[in-house]
């Protein structure tokens, strides 16, 4: 049968295999259910086509998804007059829902009116649940809009550019408006309900949840009698809300009761489908909460704890994952309570549970003395930085691969020197000390000690070859930061963090010492023109990166040329079009 149907125009021949071979089958033969499956393929009328797919669809697990893709919900009020029985309209109905991305309470109205007790029930009120979910959690767990929403004129409506942002916001009141509206369904069908009476316990109690009314949802989490894991699942994750909901998330006891929630649920990952990403997310609700009573510090190692067993890890690498959260939208002091705890020897329980993926807190003391270095605080970052091993700047992350240069000799596009080591962040931090150090208390060696520390800080920058000095992946340009809707999925280079705009975007502190450089008494004229010739590279590079128009040679080209245009470096380094530039002048 299969073989006449990919053959094409051989349908006769499909029905006449099915009427002689598999007709005669029962019913809940698996090999009768494909062949009912191919049978529509080929069966013109389209609602006794429809009506054949709902019959596979309910016989057999393996043609679910495909059955959910061909069903025609055009046909479905007529499809239902081919039904013999309430259950086979509720998978008619079932599958029109499946396929609506919008709001489905007429439908489960309909369901509930037709078979109340039918298991396609739940899976149509699930899924309502989890749209509601998307569309008042998502913005609120993970910071970025729901992936689909239906506007109040009744179009399925992507959320594309600011309406990404915007909808989430917009729609609250509407959304929670239908959330009450379905609740109040499923109270009223609870009585009348037989089979699925603790399933509707436990939809509405998830609902007065989203609706942040615990008290109310407590009762109904309470009566539920657990019939298997499952219904043991949902209760214990309606139970970890209400934890978080009514109890003071300060308090150590509490905090002893969330632990042995999700450990709970940690156990279990293997038994659950998506498991580990149940178990991810629960850490993220966790967090929230956390955040919410200012334990900034607790909530981000709750979202790292779920990163680090490998669901939503971060874009650029397994390294960056442990440290994602507090880059983002921590501060110093948040880096410092995290190391402090990772080191702790007497951890609660609940500190065990946020720490134990961290071996070591080297790491967090790399990440403290960046962000230090963005704020050009040489000396503490340094202190940081050297405690961390040799060795862990060959074997972590990829700063064998981005801190391979000679920051202080090498720039683009001047390429005086190869490669030659790899240059760990503490001993960059120390040879910046010692050349400012040089500088300030040797006046003859102080412009060449400036010119490397210009290269350097311009190096440390998006335009240089050892950004990582300052950041944890290339961006080249910056993002438009708009919180609180877009801080999970913004590349770190986006975020508000002190010191980064300064000097990885716009340089500041390459400049500075370049124009040092030149006012120097003790600069060559050579010297003066390579720090000339840098900050005309700078201005062409911002020039470029942030307009769509054609570079015009800036103030500092201009000064290049007219002072330093008979040195030996300008012969070999002129900027381009400098010359044609000031001769239309």
């Amino acid at each position: 049968m299969r073989l006449s149907l990919y053959a094409g125009g051989k349908a006769n021949q499909v029905r006449e295999l099915f009427r002689q071979y598999l007709e005669p089958l029962p019913d809940s033969t698996v090999l009768r259910t494909w062949a009912l499956h191919y049978l529509a393929e080929v069966t013109p009328d389209a609602l006794q086509r429809n009506y054949l797919n709902s019959l596979v669809f309910d016989r057999c697990d393996s043609k679910k998804q495909r059955i959910k893709q061909v069903f025609e919900s055009y046909y479905t009020s007529q499809v239902l007059s081919k039904a013999k029985n309430a259950h086979e309209k509720a998978v008619i109905l079932t599958l029109r829902e499946l396929n609506n991305p919008g709001k489905s309470i007429d439908g489960i109205r309909q369901l509930l009116a037709i078979a109340p007790d039918d298991h396609y029930l739940q899976l149509v009120i699930c899924r309502e649940i989890n749209k509601i979910e998307d569309w008042l959690f998502t913005p609120e767990i993970l910071g970025i809009a729901g992936t689909m929403h239906y506007s109040t004129v009744g179009k399925n409506t992507w959320e594309t550019d600011d309406d990404y942002y915007d909808l989430p916001r917009k729609w609250r009141t509407t959304d929670l408006n239908y959330l009450r509206q379905l609740r109040r369904i499923l109270i009223d069908a609870l009585p009348g309900s037989q089979t699925n009476r603790d399933f509707f316990k436990l939809a509405i109690a998830q609902l007065f949840l989203l609706d942040r009314q615990p008290v109310k949802a407590m009762p109904f989490v309470k009566t539920v009698q657990p019939h298997g894991f499952l219904f043991e699942l949902q209760k214990n994750l309606l139970e970890l809300q209400l934890t978080l909901q009514t109890r003071d998330i300060t308090n150590h006891s509490v905090q002893g009761q969330l632990t042995r929630q999700l450990r709970w649920l940690e156990q279990r990952q293997s038994s659950i489908l998506a498991g580990p990403r149940t178990f991810t997310l629960a850490l993220s609700l966790c967090a929230s909460f956390f955040e919410k009573k200012g334990m900034k510090t607790e909530a981000f190692l709750l979202r790292n704890r779920g990163n680090l067993q490998g669901f939503f890890n971060d874009y650029h690498n397994t390294y960056y994952s442990q440290i994602s959260q507090f880059d983002r939208m921590g501060s110093s002091d948040d880096v410092r309570r995290a190391i402090r705890l990772i080191e702790k020897t007497d951890k609660t329980a609940f500190e065990q549970l946020i720490t134990e993926h961290y071996d070591i807190a080297y790491p967090f003391y790399d990440l403290l003395g960046t962000m230090l270095m963005r704020e050009t605080r040489v000396e503490e970052a340094y202190v940081w930085f050297r405690q961390v091993p040799e060795s862990f700047w060959k074997t972590a992350g990829d700063f064998i691969y981005f801190l391979d240069e000679d920051p202080f000799n090498r720039v683009l596009p001047l390429r005086d020197r190869p490669s030659f080591d790899v240059y760990t962040k503490a001993t960059m931090a120390k040879k910046l000390l010692d050349l400012k150090k040089t500088a300030t208390e040797d006046p003859e060696k102080a412009a060449e000690a400036w010119l490397q520390l210009g290269n350097a800080w311009f190096n440390f920058s998006r335009y240089g070859h050892s950004w990582m000095m300052l950041n944890y992946s290339w961006s080249s340009y910056k993002n438009i930061y708009r919180p609180p809707f877009d801080l999970a999925v913004l590349p770190d280079y986006a975020m508000p963090r002190a010191g980064f705009e300064r000097n990885y975007l716009r340089v500041e502190m390459a400049i500075f010492y370049y124009k040092k450089v030149i006012g120097a008494t003790s600069s060559d004229p050579e010297m003066q023109a390579r720090a000339a010739y840098m900050l005309a590279q700078i201005d062409k590079e911002q020039f470029c990166w942030n307009s769509m128009e054609t570079y015009t040679p800036g103030k500092s080209a201009v000064f290049y040329y007219e002072h330093y245009r008979e040195s030996d470096f300008y012969k070999t380094h002129p900027c381009p079009g400098i010359e044609e530039f000031m001769g239309k002048k």
